[in-house]
Order: C-alpha cells, then sequence, then structure tokens
C-alpha cells in the first residue's frame, strides 16, 4: 500500500512581504523579482508616494490585486498590498479612515487551519514626528478594529504590520 497524502488535509498560511519602499513607483520590478523569487503571496508597502494622479496600472504587478490608501493632502506616506489573485479577499471599508493611513483586509485562503476562520491583514503607516494626539487617534483606531474583528470573528488570525515610526 502506498501513501498517499490527502490534498484537503494540507493547511496553508501566505506568505508575507512587509517593506518600507519610498517611492515604489520606481521600484515595482525590484518587489516583483524579491516576491517571486521568496514566493510571496502578499505584500505589504508602506511610504508609496502614490497619489490619485499615478494610475493602478503604472504600479500593478501581474498576478496580484493591489488595493491602495494614498495620503490625500501632501506628499509621502501612503500604503499599498498586492495580493495573490488566487487569494479570496475584501477590503473592509468601514475601517478606512481619513485621519491614518491604513489598509485591512478580510483573506480567506481555501485550506486554512481549521482553528482560524480567516486572515485580517492590517498595513498602517504612522509618519515619525507625529505629535501625542496623533499617536492616540492611531492607537484608537487598531483598538477599535480590533475589537469590531473579534466581536464577530474569535479565531480570526489578526497581521499588523507597517511603519509605526514610534515616538517617545
Amino acid at each position: 500500500m502506498t501513501n498517499q497524502i490527502n490534498q484537503h488535509s494540507i493547511t496553508y498560511i501566505p506568505t508575507v512581504l512587509s517593506a518600507n519602499v519610498r517611492a515604489i513607483a520606481t521600484k515595482v520590478d525590484e518587489i516583483q523579482q524579491v516576491a517571486e523569487l521568496n514566493s510571496v503571496d502578499i505584500i505589504c508597502i508602506t511610504e508609496t508616494w502614490l497619489s490619485p494622479s499615478i494610475p493602478d496600472f503604472n504600479v500593478s504587478i501581474p498576478g496580484y490585486n493591489l488595493f491602495r490608501h494614498d495620503r490625500a493632502h501632501t506628499t509621502g506616506g501612503g500604503v499599498c498590498v498586492y495580493l495573490d489573485e488566487k487569494l479570496p479577499s475584501k477590503l473592509i471599508s468601514s475601517f478606512v479612515e481619513d485621519d491614518v493611513e491604513s489598509i485591512w483586509l478580510l483573506i480567506r485562503p481555501h485550506r486554512l487551519p481549521r482553528q482560524i476562520t480567516s486572515i485580517i491583514l492590517c498595513v498602517i503607516y504612522h509618519p515619525p514626528h507625529s505629535q501625542r494626539n496623533e499617536n492616540n487617534i492611531l492607537k484608537h483606531h487598531i483598538q477599535k478594529n480590533l475589537d469590531a474583528i473579534f466581536s464577530k470573528q474569535l479565531n480570526a488570525l489578526v497581521i499588523i504590520t507597517g511603519d509605526f515610526n514610534a515616538n517617545t
């Protein structure tokens, strides 16, 4: 009798790459190469320096869906996520706030370990030299959204990454 692996019993947690790139438009090819070499499923980028004047097709990566939150009124900052197009996902739009540069995604791979119901991914950019008020806004933003997640999905795997530029 030969041993066979039941493909339905294999579980899967996506691989994540997180980077601060300072102006992604000139570095997309490099990011794509790193992702391919390392079989990355989720690419989280801070300091994208993207604006509405830069269309998605200028910074797209084949095989990935792009989610982005550009800085609204000044240059710099911003966050984006490249997500393997095979991963079912949706943007949690109710978590978007003008005062916080963040993206929150609900991701539901088909082969998660039984004890994990879904993956919540958050990418945050918090600028250096933020004042106490801005630090409190970020803290409240994260806590409020985590409370909302865990009130509905107690067994969610939450991944929070980014560039927090902590000040003391």
